[in-house]
């Protein structure tokens, strides 16, 4: 078995970091207008891209638009993780009255609380993960949205320049890859 030491897990961050910042400069040139020099000249795209925090900044513009359905998540996590303490404190009361004093009308109402709880919790994660994926998707599309408008601003040169394919995955797997990457180094760091 592999053992995690510091030293792996911080060369995995930056490992991560370094492609957040990588797909995130070529996908915040593409969305702003800049048509990236790798596609017209010699010059690395790095030069004519702007720096990670300002995309990601973008990115969480895009996201904090939907402040509402956000605020639903929260609330739904919230109840998920009172479920835990809700739980925990159903099955004491099961040991108590269940096991040790015999109350029979403990017996009965008990196993329904506890399919309560959790048809509760289960509904509870569903709308926070379904709702998640949501505005994930609502990003991504308007993410690929400023892309394809910047796109059909660009000079006849860089369409000769640019192979068909490097553009078509800077839409297809970049613009995902980045998203996803972005909330990793966000929720580990």
């Amino acid at each position: 078995a592999a053992v995690w030491g510091s030293s792996t897990i911080s060369s995995m961050r930056r490992r991560s970091s370094s492609i957040v910042s990588k797909s995130l400069r070529s996908i915040a040139a593409a969305s702003s207008g800049v048509v990236p020099a790798r596609f017209v000249s010699s010059t690395p795209a790095s030069a004519a891209a702007p720096a990670a925090p300002t995309s990601l900044r973008r990115l969480m513009r895009m996201v904090l638009a939907h402040r509402g359905l956000l605020a639903v998540i929260v609330v739904a996590m919230a109840i998920t993780a009172g479920t835990e303490a809700l739980l925990a404190r159903l099955s004491g009361v099961l040991l108590d009255k269940g096991f040790y004093q015999r109350d029979a009308q403990a017996m009965l109402w008990l196993p329904a609380a506890f399919i309560g709880v959790f048809v509760l919790r289960g509904f509870t994660t569903f709308t926070a993960n379904y709702l998640l994926g949501r505005i994930s998707q609502f990003v991504l599309v308007e993410l690929r949205g400023r892309m394809f408008e910047r796109l059909l601003v660009w000079p006849q040169p860089a369409f000769e320049a640019a192979p068909s394919g490097l553009v078509v995955t800077k839409f297809v797997n970049e613009a995902s890859n980045a998203l996803n990457l972005a909330a990793e180094v966000l929720t580990t760091a």
